[in-house]
């Protein structure tokens, strides 16, 4: 378990080149004004694989769970819950990040207010989405801008 104590981010990326895997982990306790806990924010690859991302926050925009401006993103049998944001209370993707879930579920986020989703597109961004499930989240499911 990574748990960031409420203390700032469990994980930033923001070096170009950097890959990164992590694995059978929790991430936790996160809390910044976007990206609670995970922020891609460079040409860079991230690999989330069986990760549970829970009870992490997002104070001043999106991405209570993770955020991702660039790079390359796959979520792998992920389990983001209980997150929350005042917009894309689990996953904020914008940029020109590609990203990839399979097997991803993402349930249990709240956003402020109901006005947006617990996953929000941006930009150029790009979802690949697989046998993935988005339920029992505040507000829409996707939200496409």
């Amino acid at each position: 378990m990574l748990d960031a104590g409420g203390q700032g981010r469990v994980l930033t990326l923001n070096q170009a080149g950097i890959q990164f895997t992590a694995e059978h982990v929790t991430l936790s306790e996160g809390v910044a004004q976007e990206g609670g806990a995970v922020a891609l924010l460079a040409d860079a690859r991230l690999v989330l694989r069986d990760v549970l991302l829970t009870r992490n926050r997002a104070t001043l925009r999106g991405g209570g769970a993770l955020l991702a401006t660039a790079g390359r993103l796959e979520l792998v049998r992920t389990r983001v819950s209980e997150n929350s944001a005042t917009a894309a209370a689990a996953i904020d993707l914008s940029g020109k990040v590609k990203a990839r879930a399979v097997a991803l579920l993402v349930a249990d986020n709240n956003v402020a207010a109901n006005i947006d989703g617990p996953v929000r597109l941006s930009g150029q961004a790009r979802l690949d989405l697989v046998a993935s499930t988005i339920a029992y989240n505040s507000g829409s499911a996707v939200v496409l801008e």
